[in-house]
């Protein structure tokens, strides 16, 4: 796996990261909203994620990402393989781009407003 994995530990410049990366893996089983995510997203990269929480709210499996079976490990690996294989039918531009669409201000005050009323 270390050849494929690395684990660069923490880093003040995260979009300087993502370029040197081909994906982001978040193994968070209750995220509420994954900064970390959109982060990835909004930098092109694919995202393998625990289908539970804001994470499998986030990812289109197959568009943006992975999602696996939260606390399978097993499915975990089985999807960091799919997307070895898969990689190159990921398009950078259109994962940012349907991120920026998405979560964006005046998309999150039209749903805050919807909330409120």
């Amino acid at each position: 796996m270390e050849r494929f994995v690395s684990f660069g530990g923490y880093s003040n410049d995260v979009f300087s990261l993502f370029g040197t990366h081909h994906a982001l893996i978040m193994c968070s089983r209750n995220e509420a909203f994954g900064r970390v995510t959109l982060e990835s997203l909004l930098a092109g990269r694919p995202v393998i994620g625990a289908d539970s929480g804001g994470t499998s709210e986030m990812i289109t499996n197959g568009q943006n990402g992975l999602l696996y079976r939260a606390g399978e490990a097993g499915d975990l690996c089985q999807r960091m393989i799919d997307l070895s294989n898969e990689y190159p039918m990921f398009d950078s531009r259109a994962i940012s781009e349907a991120a920026r669409k998405k979560f964006n201000r005046g998309n999150t005050l039209k749903q805050l407003e919807e909330i409120f009323k």
